[in-house]
């Protein structure tokens, strides 16, 4: 009789630490959603009409698309700097793949490096 006292006050504690961590966590959530409402009517509040006309952002135009255009020739950049990383890290990892099926060439019939490259091939996409 004594040896399920452990295991039942045990389950009864995990029961009520999870109840009050379910509780406390509520109030949080809670608290949080307070703080945002709060937040976004101060902003409604102070929310100048004026910004949101369409007058005052007609003189902008040549400014954004001067910016849309460098966006765009530094995302190219980015991607072909990126393409170039990749493929160094993809030689590198081929190198140590043909390495390791060199050692045990009975075991995985590979016989040179091209053929590491035309099987990678098949599965890049």
């Amino acid at each position: 009789m004594y040896y399920l006292w452990l295991p039942v006050s045990m389950a009864f504690l995990s029961i009520f630490l999870m109840w009050f961590w379910m509780q406390w966590r509520e109030k949080q959530d809670r608290a949080i959603l307070e703080e945002d409402k709060s937040l976004t009517e101060e902003i409604k509040t102070n929310l100048n009409p004026d910004m949101l006309s369409t007058s005052s952002c007609s003189n902008m135009q040549p400014c954004t698309e001067v910016v849309n255009h460098e966006r765009n020739v530094s995302e190219k950049c980015e991607d072909v700097e990126e393409k170039e990383v990749e493929r160094r890290i993809e030689q590198e990892q081929l190198k140590q793949i043909f390495e390791l099926m060199e050692n045990d060439k009975a075991k995985y019939g590979i016989g040179s490096m091209e053929d590491v490259e035309e099987q990678m091939k098949r599965y890049k996409t």
